[in-house]
């Protein structure tokens, strides 16, 4: 029986948390549709079929992240501002003193990416979606998109 425990223990393959890259860089000027972001969020696509958006892709442990969303994003603004939280991977820890804040977002609408996965994207990202395509992407390492 220990033999048989053993020979088993030896066919089974460590489950590892996948880690998915969201550049959006490669999807301007494309449809929203077509993106790695629209895939795990299809609502997205719903939302910005009539409507242009800000997508703000942010981390709910990132101080640069309530920055933008207090200084950019607390007025209204006449296109839609949606706020996709990034949760954390399923092998992810954290600090006991790194409790999660809520954005001050005047009418966004809050939206989460899927728990499980580790997100690669460097937050906060930015997107401005037109007429259903991607025109702009930026993050923390360049680019602004942000409504002047």
């Amino acid at each position: 029986e220990a033999a048989e425990r053993a020979e088993a223990a030896k066919n089974e393959t460590p489950t590892s948390v996948p880690t998915i890259d969201l550049e959006m860089r490669p999807f301007e000027g494309r449809p929203l549709a077509e993106s790695t972001l629209a895939k795990y969020v299809p609502k997205l696509v719903e939302l910005c079929a009539t409507r242009d958006a800000y997508i703000v892709v942010y981390s709910p442990y990132c101080e640069s992240c309530f920055t933008l969303f207090t200084g950019t994003f607390g007025v209204p603004r006449p296109a839609q501002v949606i706020a996709v939280a990034i949760p954390m991977g399923d092998d992810a820890t954290s600090a006991a003193s790194d409790a999660p804040r809520p954005i001050e977002c005047l009418d966004c609408v809050e939206l989460s990416l899927p728990k499980g996965p580790n997100w690669l994207v460097a937050p906060p990202m930015v997107l401005k979606v037109e007429n259903g395509v991607v025109t702009c992407v930026a993050d923390r390492f360049g680019g602004d998109c942000l409504p002047k």
